[in-house]
């Protein structure tokens, strides 16, 4: 499928469906047997309204006969870095499997680089589940260094109930 024909454009409202369809195929290939939380109205809500919390490319197939049409996406959004100023955090990054190795998950990927140096910023962040090798050889081929190795970051994360909690003490 190298020959495969596509495009990288913003993400609208109208694609949420497709979108939503891609997240839960994410997270049955993340193995997370409750997949996704959200639904295809909080993507709506949450990247189209008055002030967004991410922003996401979409990759078309330019014959949509071959498929749905969006066959990968990219959901990134802005951070801030202290220590050196703007940043990108880049949540998913996701090609449906027909469409791997086609060159989509790079471009995608390219094209949030490319919305970084517009928006000047320092970093792009992003996690990748330990176990999947073929990603983390995918990014460290293109020059990503695994901060926790490195530099001995390590992630953490408050779930809804901890959140809620923190914020009553």
């Amino acid at each position: 499928m190298s020959s495969t024909s596509f495009s990288i454009r913003p993400a609208t409202e109208d694609d949420c469906k497709d979108i939503i369809r891609l997240i839960k195929e994410l997270a049955e290939y993340e193995r997370m047997p409750c997949g996704p939380k959200i639904d295809e109205d909080d993507l709506r809500k949450d990247g189209f309204g008055e002030r967004p919390f991410y922003h996401c490319f979409v990759a078309e197939l330019n014959n949509k006969e071959l498929c749905s049409g969006i066959v990968g996406y990219v959901v990134y959004f802005f951070t801030y870095s202290c220590l050196e100023g703007r940043s990108l955090y880049m949540e998913d990054l996701y090609v449906s499997s027909p469409y791997r190795r086609c060159g989509i998950g790079h471009a995608l990927w390219k094209r949030v680089a490319q919305e970084g140096i517009q928006n000047e910023c320092f970093h792009l962040y992003f996690a990748v589940l330990n176990w999947n090798t073929s990603s983390i050889e995918f990014y460290k081929k293109h020059g990503a260094t695994n901060i926790t190795e490195s530099q001995g970051w390590n992630m953490f994360r408050l779930q809804k109930d901890e959140l809620y909690s923190l914020a009553e003490k």
